[in-house]
């Protein structure tokens, strides 16, 4: 520790603070180690953020720093009563507005790791083994605030394998909020942003969006994409409709630069309706992003033309957030009115509308390094959207989404602070004529349905048979109950799970009802 304080104060002299050096942390946290990533030059990263206002680039809301931070090299190590280790880490920027990492994760069993902000408390789930995937990445959510706590806890014979497991590789602090879009202040015009306030903006608790809660709504959520990308999507529904975790989202988001890093966040939105164009709606609200799904995607579909990509999450969003499946239209018939649901920001859930038919049309994105996109085109009169909403769909009268939220501007000319906009949106249905990776994620039986309703959550079936407890009734299961055919309580033999139609006995009633069981959760 001694030489890492040396080289953090030499790093210091020299203004090299960009990969994170320890330095002694002030009391009354001076016992655990800290990670000091300087003061984040906000100034020049807004100026960086001044694209033009249409092109469609992926909202940028953090700066990372590439690390290299093991337990065994960083943090404090520290017994705990029931002879586990507890291993702790803070990461902080003196004016960072939220913290997040990326790290190599391949942990033992009995990992428990937990994120905490600056006064301690916990932002979440526990992070457990159970989250290690095949491609070995653990993306955490994010933690607002200047710092995270990072709390480790692992068993004292498994610690060496944790030290071997887990690696921060990449750092990431917010220089905005976390939720405020990018929008200009009054006297800040570099930044980009359609609304020169997100006052103008309109929550989903509102009475505009009462006739989209909870079904169209649960299905839209928030993403960030390698700790400081920001973008909009939602789960779409498929004609098995089974629950696959097919997430719509637009090309221009960038989840193709590492897919493993997706972490989406579901249910961010006010509790409440905060009056349109006041002065609170124009400020963080009170969501919360805890409930969140780790693990990355996967990419099954493909468009930049019509500026739209599928996902698959690699892991479901959790049963207890409530999560619905858009249906969809790929008929390219024009709507009577739209509406859209984004999160400006990943901030909290917005909605808008155009009470009038959309128009079909094209938007000329060659300005940006992008090509001609085929969408559609909506001159919205209330609410709107921002940076960060890129992805996220459009509905049609119908409730089924159409296209892909692409990019946004202010009708011309206009006086008023809150300009009505006008929004292209990336249409379905070029992007299913075009590519059949579409048709194939969306249409799996073959139906050819220009339509399809939205699909509320599926819980997984109840395999009344399942004895080894792997979610179906399999042959397995079969070569259990066949040892347990004919045993009664006390013998070697015996399997309760096997009595079927509880009578004390595993006999041909059993056997009838494990028959009818069989198969179940193959389907």
């Amino acid at each position: 520790m001694l030489a890492a304080a040396l080289l953090a104060v030499t790093a210091l002299a020299l203004g090299q603070t960009d990969a994170g050096v320890a330095i002694p942390h002030p009391a009354p946290d001076a016992l655990i180690d800290t990670w000091h990533f300087g003061e984040i030059d906000t100034h020049t990263l807004l100026l960086g953020d001044a694209e033009p206002a249409d092109a469609p680039l992926p909202a940028r809301f953090a700066t990372p720093f590439d690390t290299h931070l093991t337990p065994n090299e960083t943090g404090t190590l520290a017994p705990n009563r029931d002879g586990t280790l507890a291993w702790r880490l803070r990461l902080h920027a003196s004016n960072g507005r939220s913290v997040n990492f990326g790290a190599h994760f391949d942990v033992p069993p009995s990992t428990i790791i937990t994120l905490h902000d600056a006064d301690g408390r916990q932002l979440g789930r526990p992070i457990t083994a159970a989250d290690t995937m095949p491609h070995r990445q653990l993306w955490s959510p994010l933690v607002p605030g200047h710092t995270m706590e990072i709390r480790a806890t692992v068993s004292a014979d498994e610690w060496r394998d944790f030290e071997g497991g887990f690696q921060i590789t990449r750092v990431s602090f917010g220089y905005r909020d976390v939720g405020a879009t990018l929008a200009p202040t009054r006297d800040e015009g570099a930044t980009r942003g359609v609304f020169a306030t997100d006052a103008c903006l309109v929550d989903i608790m509102c009475p505009l969006g009462d006739p989209w809660r909870p079904v169209h709504a649960n299905a839209v959520a928030a993403y960030t994409v390698g700790g400081f990308l920001r973008c909009s999507g939602a789960l779409i529904n498929n004609t098995a409709e089974d629950g696959d975790p097919i997430f719509l989202t637009a090309n221009h988001c960038q989840p193709h630069e590492n897919p493993a890093s997706v972490v989406v966040y579901w249910n961010m939105q006010n509790s409440y309706c905060r009056p349109p164009n006041s002065p609170e709606s124009g400020e963080i609200g009170d969501g919360e992003y805890d409930h969140f799904t780790l693990g990355g995607v996967t990419i099954i579909a493909d468009e930049p033309d019509a500026d739209f990509t599928l996902l698959r999450l690699n892991n479901p969003p959790d049963p207890a957030f409530d999560p619905e499946w858009l249906g969809w239209d790929r008929s390219e018939s024009i709507p009577e009115f739209t509406v859209g649901i984004s999160h400006p920001g990943v901030q909290e859930k917005r909605v808008h509308t155009d009470i009038d038919p959309a128009s079909i049309s094209v938007f000329d994105a060659t300005h940006a390094g992008f090509s001609v996109i085929q969408t559609w085109l909506i001159q919205v009169e209330e609410g709107g959207v921002q940076g960060g909403s890129s992805g996220s769909p459009l509905l049609d009268h119908n409730g089924r989404a159409i296209g892909t939220a692409t990019t946004a501007r202010p009708r011309e000319p206009t006086p008023n602070y809150c300009p009505q906009q006008i929004i292209e949106y990336g249409r379905l249905s070029y992007a299913w004529d075009n590519n059949p990776d579409f048709a194939a994620a969306l249409d799996p039986l073959n139906t050819g349905r220009l339509t399809l309703d939205y699909l509320g959550f599926v819980a997984p079936p109840v395999c009344d048979a399942d004895l080894d407890g792997s979610g179906t009734t399999d042959v397995l299961d079969f070569s259990l109950f066949a040892v347990a055919f004919g045993s009664t309580p006390g013998d070697a033999s015996w399997n309760p799970n096997a009595d079927l139609v509880p009578d004390g006995v595993i006999d041909v009633f059993d056997f009838t009802a494990f028959a009818l069981d069989f198969g179940c959760g193959l389907e």
